[in-house]
């Protein structure tokens, strides 16, 4: 096997990093017969959804997913915040034949009933963060979410 996943995380108050390590058939929602690469499709969206462990709980956690063949390492780094309901994502691809792509998305709770996201997701230009998308997102009470989306500008 030549993939390997690694999930660190840290609870609130504790300096110690826990480690799991993740078979890539639990870690993806794999086809039948697909092939196991670093860039499959995950399972679910975050970290934190491998764990039985609350949300609120949670300091950071950090999940390295290496592909030996393919030389890529991908790391996605999290910090909670307001009992688990923000959070900071910051997502590194380092490829051994070279150049790197770095990606932060920060998920911000404004409000409750209804629930108000706000949403901002920078790439690097430069190496300068820039302003990639803005949003904020209603959770309706039909189960829906509407977006009004602030930037780029439709």
């Amino acid at each position: 096997m030549s993939v390997y996943i690694f999930l660190e995380y840290q609870l609130i108050g504790s300096d110690r990093w826990e480690v799991i390590e993740l078979l890539p058939e639990d870690y993806f929602d794999l086809d039948p017969d697909e092939k196991i690469e670093w860039d499959c499709v995950s399972e679910y969206n975050h970290a934190v959804e491998y764990l039985d462990i609350e949300r609120e709980k949670l300091s950071h956690t950090k999940l390295k997913i290496v592909d030996d063949e393919a030389n890529v390492t991908e790391v996605i780094k999290t910090t909670f915040w307001n009992d688990g309901k923000n959070q900071i994502d910051e997502r590194i691809i380092d490829r051994d034949t070279g150049g790197s792509e770095w990606l932060m998305v920060m998920t911000i709770k404004l409000q409750d009933n209804p629930n108000i996201w706000e949403i901002l997701r920078l790439q690097r230009k430069d190496d300068v963060p820039i302003l990639e998308f803005h949003s904020f997102i209603t959770d309706n009470e039909d189960g829906s979410q509407s977006e009004r989306i602030i930037y780029p500008i439709c």
